[in-house]
């Protein structure tokens, strides 16, 4: 008889957002494996940005939440799951943010809360005690999903606890909390309880691994769409997301694309740059900037099955990440949308190469990797630019990578995560 299992994550459908995606694929696909997966989520969702996904037999409880968002959500007209960089760059929101994520803070104000914490614990007690086998996974973020997965594990020693991680906790370039002993100490003490712990890249593994050996890489999956930039009338080059101010910096392309318009080694009439989220007023400060207005097309956040159609409009889709030294294996869910349909994807660091990506690219053959740190960086992208553009004017496609997609497929992230919760 498969065993059951009790999937926590404050992001789930139908909360709008890319972090939703992730366990909402995973917790779909380890129906396979279980008899039953059963999802404690937020009760928020009623007030933020709202995309409808099948359950598809996933059994998910809502629970009580009084936090930042159920505060805020009472002040704002419009549902919004993420805040623009321009709302975020205040001191004060900058503290906030650092309390956010800092403990003991989040445990008051963090998403989720101490209700939510404390219904999270009823509801998994409850729908524990009736397993023999107890198997409890605990995404994060946010803090308060691990914080529940912590007090099941005090509560069932013998259940099989596993915390999965698609960002470090604790970060020096973001420099993200407040006492930053304290945080380690913290994690320390809370994943010493757990007994696996997975990741979305091998760069998070590698930190996690100082706090419990016991962790692997579970990539984000790949779902495979179909290119429609075939019989397009201008080449676009098309960025869909946010901007972290510091982080993901799209100066580097605006700067080498600038001087390709003037230097005319494309014809600003057939060319077309993209932009769709919710930081379109720094997009429009940064490429009025590098005198791009007139070429440029910026939109606003778009409902997901739009943004997925403009990124199969792409001749070249742009992916905007960061790297230092100490940390790297930046990999976002938007990559592997990207990925998804097939076009060729330009991945710009803020920062030092990154190997973990260049290893990726090279084994899939979907792009180019460049780093701001690279020597030289400017004439990469545009001597790789101008070689689409060329190829698109000849009417020449971008060789196809779907035959390197299979191993990155949902199906076989979920294989793997499933090979390694339910077997020693």
């Amino acid at each position: 008889m498969k065993p059951s299992l009790l999937y926590i994550s404050y992001y789930f459908p139908p909360i709008k957002s890319i972090a939703v995606k992730r366990n909402y694929f995973l917790a779909k696909g380890l129906r396979n494996y279980f008899g039953d997966v059963q999802v404690l989520t937020t009760s928020n969702y009623k007030s933020l940005d709202q995309e409808a996904m099948p359950l598809d037999g996933l059994s998910v409880k809502y629970l009580a939440t009084f936090d930042y968002r159920t505060i805020l959500a009472k002040f704002r007209r419009k549902k919004s799951t993420h805040f623009s960089e321009e709302k975020k760059s205040g001191w004060i929101v900058q503290l906030f943010i650092r309390l956010n994520e800092s403990f003991p803070f989040n445990l008051l104000i963090g998403e989720g809360g101490i209700i939510y914490i404390l219904h999270g614990l009823i509801e998994g007690i409850r729908i524990l005690k009736k397993k023999d086998k107890k198997i409890i996974i605990t995404s994060f973020r946010p803090f308060s999903n691990v914080c529940i997965g912590y007090l099941l594990k005090i509560r069932y020693p013998k259940a099989d606890w596993v915390v999965s991680f698609h960002d470090f906790p604790i970060e020096n370039l973001r420099k993200n909390v407040i006492l930053k002993k304290l945080q380690f100490w913290v994690w320390k003490k809370f994943l010493s309880k757990c007994n696996k712990a997975f990741t979305v890249s091998n760069g998070i593994t590698h930190l996690i691994q100082a706090m419990n050996p016991n962790v692997i890489t579970i990539m984000n999956g790949i779902i495979p769409r179909k290119s429609v930039n075939q019989n397009s009338k201008k080449f676009r080059i098309v960025y869909t997301g946010s901007i972290y101010l510091g982080f993901r910096d799209p100066t580097l392309l605006f700067r080498s694309f600038s001087e390709m318009v003037q230097n005319k080694m494309v014809d600003k009439n057939k060319v077309e740059l993209i932009y769709a989220g919710k930081d379109n007023t720094i997009w429009n400060k940064m490429i009025s900037s590098f005198s791009l207005n007139e070429v440029s097309l910026v939109l606003n956040d778009l409902p997901t099955h739009e943004a997925l159609a403009l990124q199969e409009s792409a001749h070249l889709n742009v992916l905007l990440t960061w790297a230092t030294h100490e940390q790297k294996g930046i990999l976002t869910g938007k990559l592997f949308e990207y990925l998804g349909c097939g076009n060729p994807v330009l991945a710009i660091i803020n920062g030092t190469n990154d190997q973990e990506i260049t290893s990726l690219f090279d084994e899939i053959g979907c792009g180019k990797v460049v780093s701001s740190d690279d020597l030289g960086a400017d004439d990469h992208i545009k001597t790789f630019i101008k070689q689409l553009y060329q190829d698109w004017e000849n009417g020449k496609s971008f060789p196809s990578y779907y035959p390197n997609l299979k191993e990155y497929s949902w199906e076989h992230q979920v294989e793997r995560l499933a090979e390694f919760v339910l077997h020693p």
